[in-house]
């Protein structure tokens, strides 16, 4: 079974964090009564979300003009941040609240809209003190952020203007890059070999999909042969689905036709050499039809045990529209070559869960889970000290064993089981890679540190690597 993953109801009723298991939703703990439903556009997905950070129990979401926090798994909540109108600017949502790492340090980060003008910044290392940055005009208007991308430092979303919009949560600056050409729905990103694509579909007579890459600032056309959707209708409810297959190391794009007429699936290999796979993957066995407004979006669950269907397990969600009542249905991706498996299914698009998914889903946790955080990253002899925090629901002693899997920038998943390590400060290292005897159940009271020795595993200075830790039993 895919990882229980937090979302949020930002739209509907009372605001409500939820807990989803294939696809099926239901209310967990407490609301915040206090909360506003976001007004947003009436038929749009906000990408609104409930995260876990720094505590095994620690929620904390955007809603409305507050953020809000929560550290008994959703029981009760205290306001960290606002009322701020600035936090409930425009009519466009806000972009998904997301972590990433400066200098070695976890940072939370999301964006409001100001009603057409522009974007505020807002960032948190905590969880309960936010940094407001902004306004930032931009050229042009601004607008609804229709999925993010976090590549290089920075976070990459469209916005149905259409720019690309990009924000720094080091710098603390946004700035935005035009989209070309002149008619555009369907925006989608994904980051493949450390290269950032884009995905969306022009009109040319008909509504042809258009793969870009973003280059020197600037985006490229990649692949304009595409055939078009068999259907001439579409609408801004409409998003396609881009990822990347975890076993072939291919980018994998669905395209919803429009006008009941099914779908079809295509692969980029690195070269960019484009291969349609529609019938091999069974998509329109497991999905059904199509309509002009099918949103489709993608859960990469690197927390999930090996399920049946893939590992680490790619769920691909559907809804035929936007609208608040639409329920969405739950598949497993299962490879290039094999059939998908329909899993389940159920809840509603007013719960921001999926399409507000980060690339690589790993910033999503669940209550009840052991848990490992990082939370910092600085420089030693032969590698990096990593200082971690480790959290259990379960009393003293907890035992658990931590691993830090490793691979190179342009790796989309580790291709090496873990990292030699050396020098931790509690547990003991067992066969130089990884720590045993640590006790997830002081709940984060301890900092731990170990050193990955990054030259013994092939690293020079000046490489660039990306380190995931895990408990892994």
């Amino acid at each position: 079974m895919p990882t229980p993953f937090l979302t949020l109801n930002p739209k509907s009723g009372t605001p409500q964090i939820k807990r989803s298991v294939t696809g099926v939703v239901a209310n967990v703990s407490g609301s915040v009564a206090a909360g506003t439903v976001e007004a947003g556009i009436s038929d749009e997905m906000l990408l609104q979300r409930a995260i876990r950070f720094l505590g095994c129990n620690t929620w904390i979401y955007p809603q409305g003009t507050s953020i809000y926090r929560s550290t008994d798994a959703g029981a009760s909540y205290s306001t960290v941040a606002g009322p701020d109108a600035d936090l409930g600017a425009g009519t466009d949502g806000k972009t998904p609240l997301s972590l990433s790492y400066v200098a070695g340090v976890p940072t939370l980060s999301f964006l409001t809209e100001i009603g057409g003008s522009g974007y505020f910044l807002w960032t948190s290392t905590n969880g309960t003190s936010w940094t407001k940055t902004g306004p930032f005009p931009l050229a042009g208007t601004s607008g609804a952020i229709w999925g993010v991308s976090f590549w290089r430092g920075s976070f990459y979303g469209f916005s149905n203007t259409p720019n690309t919009i990009v924000w720094n949560p080091g710098s603390l600056t946004v700035s935005s890059v035009a989209v070309p050409s002149s008619t555009r729905l369907d925006f989608v990103s994904w980051v493949f070999n450390d290269r950032l694509f884009g995905l969306w579909d022009e009109f040319t007579g008909a509504f042809e999909p258009v793969l870009y890459e973003f280059v020197g600032g600037s985006w490229v056309v990649r692949d304009s042969t595409i055939p078009a959707r068999a259907s001439g209708t579409l609408t801004t409810q409409s998003k396609n689905a881009l990822f990347v297959d975890p076993t072939a190391n291919v980018m994998v794009a669905i395209i919803p036709e429009g006008g009941a007429a099914g779908y079809r699936v295509y692969q980029w290999d690195s070269t960019l050499t484009r291969t349609e796979i529609t019938s091999a993957v069974g998509i329109n066995a497991a999905l059904g039809a199509s309509t002009g407004s099918t949103r489709l979006g993608v859960i990469l669950d690197t927390q999930a045990a090996v399920p049946t269907g893939g590992t680490p397990p790619v769920s691909i969600y559907s809804a035929s529209s936007g609208v608040t009542g639409t329920a969405w249905t739950l598949c497993e991706w299962n490879g290039v070559a094999s059939p998908m498996l329909s899993i389940g299914g159920g809840g509603d698009v007013a719960f921001a869960m999926p399409f507000g998914v980060q690339n690589g889903g790993s910033v999503f946790w669940t209550n009840g889970q052991r848990h490992i955080e990082r939370v910092s990253a600085t420089p030693a002899s032969g590698g990096v000290t990593y200082g971690f925090r480790i959290y259990s629901p379960n009393p003293s002693v907890d035992a658990v064993s931590v691993r830090w899997i490793y691979g190179v920038n342009t790796d989309e998943f580790p291709h090496s089981p873990f990292g030699t390590l050396t020098n931790p400060s509690a547990g003991v290292i067992s066969g130089g890679n990884t720590i045993t005897g640590l006790d997830a159940a002081d709940n984060g009271a301890t900092l731990f540190t170990v050193t990955w020795l990054a030259e013994t595993d092939g690293f020079s200075v000046g490489d660039f690597a990306k380190t995931t830790p895990e408990i892994f039993s």
